[in-house]
């Protein structure tokens, strides 16, 4: 990895993400893009810092101009604290549309990463609301990699897999088998058998064994867990290794489907209590 994004806002779960992109550049020599959106509606972003006077309104125009001007400060004064632990850091700060900020800041700075903070969601929560992180990767052009809480441990030691029935013409994604090689960490492959599904666990595991040779893995395991949700049966088998990621494709599967509402990824990020990286298949 070359960049890795992170949006803040100031806020505790922002410095949980921040913890963590953190620990990413100083084991990849990458830089950190920090990212601070003063939000308007609108479905659009521009750079706050050029393109302030351009309002027309002159009262919105010097409010936004003090927010601008007051998180700059803020942002500059978090970089020059990173910059203080050798961090390499490139300031952005965009006015807008927070959704099209990002994809803008990711496309202009080449970022391979983004790493979110946010919290865990109730029901209830999720039904009144769509959280910002999960709109952010359902629409995210690069992987996000989603902060739930103040990591306890930065290191990517354990990471899940979460997968289907892996089919003869899948294909094992870029930066599952970078961020393996990159920290050295043991590869779970992992499937959940629902009553749906049903399948006998000894063929779903050869399945994964016929994958795991394509690829050439190496320090993995091969894991079927039964249960009638694939959301939870993904987050209890994580939480009984300990592992310090999960990954998932966005594209859900061909295998993991929502029941209810929303995706798969999305619950996790919701509910997850471990960081999840999520992908675009």
């Amino acid at each position: 990895m070359k960049r890795i994004l992170v949006p803040t806002n100031f806020s505790r779960p922002a410095a949980w993400a921040i913890e963590v992109a953190v620990y990413l550049t100083r084991r990849s020599d990458a830089q950190l893009v920090l990212l601070h959106v003063v939000e308007y509606p609108g479905n659009e972003s521009f750079d706050a810092r050029e393109n302030v006077n351009d309002l027309e309104d002159e009262g919105l125009n010097a409010v936004i101009r003090k927010s601008i001007n007051q998180n700059q400060r803020y942002l500059s004064e978090l970089a020059s604290n990173l910059s203080a632990l050798g961090i390499s850091v490139i300031k952005v700060i965009r006015h807008g549309n927070l959704f099209h900020a990002i994809k803008t800041t990711v496309f202009d700075y080449n970022s391979d990463l983004v790493v979110m903070g946010t919290t865990k969601r109730t029901n209830i929560e999720e039904v009144m609301d769509v959280s910002r992180t999960e709109q952010v990767i359902k629409f995210s052009p690069t992987p996000v990699l989603a902060v739930h809480e103040k990591p306890s441990r930065v290191q990517f030691r354990n990471i899940v897999y979460a997968t289907s029935v892996i089919g003869n013409g899948a294909a094992l994604p870029d930066i599952i088998t970078s961020t393996q090689k990159l920290y050295g960490a043991r590869l779970h492959i992992t499937t959940v058998n629902t009553p749906k599904i049903s399948r006998e666990e000894n063929e779903l595991k050869s399945e994964m064994e016929v994958f795991a040779k394509k690829y050439k893995l190496e320090n993995y395991t091969t894991n079927v867990v039964k249960d009638n949700s694939d959301e939870v049966g993904i987050i209890r088998f994580a939480e009984s290794i300990r592992a310090d990621l999960i990954v998932i494709s966005t594209h859900g599967r061909t295998h993991l489907t929502h029941e209810i509402k929303g995706n798969i990824p999305q619950d996790l990020a919701n509910h997850s209590s471990i960081p999840v990286l999520t992908y675009t298949a």
